[in-house]
């Protein structure tokens, strides 16, 4: 176990792909077996970085569906067009499939950039300014405008947009950091001088650091 999560860590068998007839060294994984009594336990949740990223925006309100991703999360169906992977994709004109990419990478910090670099691969049609306008469309539908009104709040926050309570929630630990009150977790604390910042643990001869 390589991480605090307890999620399993491995640099060869881990990272290979299911086996397939087409593709060689793949069937590496098929040939790890479990000790006698135990066994390999593989679990896949469904859009799992939407629906925590939905409830993060919508813890803002205390309340689920409280916010335009909580509510495409919860109500939303790939059938009615209504998801966001379906939404995405009629904003940029490109397949759904397509569209979660931009979507997960989005999520994961991912900037204008980089959604207009992927859109041209998606549809070389486009030109540089075209797919430069599209993106920003896409991002100010989703992601908002970033405000810096002193008068409205604090520090700099995204409105306008369907997920702008999302960041800006992801966004409050960084802002907390620089004051008194600097954020922690169960297992570990922030910041170089934590204890719990650098851990290094000894497991079968192999030492790991988290």
């Amino acid at each position: 176990m390589g991480t605090i999560t307890r999620r399993a860590v491995e640099n060869t068998w881990l990272t290979a792909s299911n086996a397939k007839r087409n593709r060689v060294g793949s069937e590496l994984k098929a040939m790890v077996k479990a000790p006698p009594g135990y066994v390999f336990v593989g679990a896949d949740v469904d859009s799992e970085e939407l629906w925590i990223a939905s409830v993060v925006g919508d813890s803002t309100f205390r309340l689920h569906g409280g916010t335009a991703i909580g509510f495409m999360t919860l109500e939303g169906t790939k059938a009615a067009g209504t998801d966001l992977h379906s939404r995405t994709a009629a904003i940029l004109g490109i397949t759904r499939n397509d569209a979660k990419v931009f979507n997960y990478g989005r999520i994961y910090g991912a900037g204008l950039r980089f959604a207009a670099q992927l859109l041209r691969q998606f549809n070389p049609g486009l030109s540089e300014r075209q797919t430069l306008d599209i993106a920003a469309r896409l991002y100010a539908t989703t992601k908002g405008t970033k405000t810096s009104r002193r008068a409205l709040h604090r520090r700099p926050f995204w409105r306008g947009g369907t997920e702008s309570f999302v960041f800006n929630k992801l966004e409050e630990p960084s802002w907390a950091a620089s004051s008194a009150r600097a954020p922690t977790s169960p297992r570990a604390s922030t910041g170089p001088s934590s204890p719990a910042a650098s851990t290094t643990c000894t497991c079968s001869s192999s030492p790991w650091t988290t």
